[in-house]
């Protein structure tokens, strides 16, 4: 796994370097590659957000159940709320927003809350997105320019 990332992210701090980056351009580069369509969330071996709904259920125990299904971060939809008239928008309703809550999650909020980062470096992401993103080319831009700074 290191020869496979050594051409990319040698990055020893990702908390800083995505501090020092949060506004840079590169965000909006890898996002617009992105096509919503939750493959690296899905194969992802330490993602794990879900979204809760209730559908008809023809059991005797009750007219629903409350269902539990997978969600993925950049996918549109992710983070609705309930609300009048069914569901209030999304809280990062742009592609960009919702790439740097991933990125920010697995390696600056996952570190400071766990001690460890919540990527494990296995390149799944990279390899099933149909957009051709890569997280590992993106921390390597936000590095350099977090350097810039």
């Amino acid at each position: 796994m290191a020869e496979q990332n050594a051409p990319y992210a040698t990055v020893d701090d990702p908390q800083a370097i995505i501090a020092g980056a949060i506004e840079a351009d590169c965000w909006g580069r890898e996002a617009g590659k992105c096509v919503e369509c939750g493959s690296c969330s899905a194969i992802c071996p330490t993602c794990h957000c879900f979204q809760l709904f209730d559908q008809a259920s023809d059991d005797a125990a009750g007219p629903h159940e409350r269902m539990k299904t997978w969600d993925s971060c950049l996918m549109s939809g992710y983070s609705r709320m309930a609300g009048v008239g069914g569901m209030k928008a999304s809280p990062r309703p742009e592609l960009r927003q919702r790439l740097a809550n991933r990125v920010i999650h697995k390696f600056a909020w996952f570190p400071e809350t766990m001690g460890f980062l919540g990527c494990v470096g296995c390149g799944r992401c990279t390899d099933a997105c149909l957009g051709g993103g890569d997280l590992r080319r993106l921390l390597k831009d936000l590095e350099t320019v977090a350097a810039e700074v």
